[in-house]
This record gives structure tokens, C-alpha cells and sequence, in this order.
């Protein structure tokens, strides 16, 4: 049942990416919501610089 919500959240937050221009969903597997910085801090900061570059 875990699974599904998850599949389900990750599906909401990809269709929520899609309906924006240039809009992305990165998932990082390995990291949960709450220590997203801690756990994936790397791809925080990319996905930061990667935003910035953008603007």
C-alpha cells in the first residue's frame, strides 16, 4: 500500500513538473522528504545551480 502512494505522489508531482514550462520532477531514491537536504544534498545544490543557470 506504501508503494502505491508513493508511485501515486511521484506521478502528482511529475504531472504538476509537466503542466509548467520547463518544468522537472527529480527523484532522488534514496532520500526521503523531510532530510532531503542532508540525504541528497548534492542534487539539492545542483538542481539550485542548475535553476539559477536557467534563469
Amino acid at each position: 500500500m506504501l508503494r502505491r502512494q508513493n508511485e501515486a505522489k511521484r506521478a502528482i508531482c511529475t504531472d504538476l513538473a509537466a503542466s509548467v514550462s520547463r518544468g522537472e520532477n527529480r527523484v532522488l531514491e534514496n532520500a526521503s522528504h523531510g532530510w532531503i537536504h542532508v540525504e541528497g544534498a548534492d542534487a539539492v545544490l545542483q538542481g539550485i545551480q542548475d535553476l539559477i543557470e536557467k534563469v
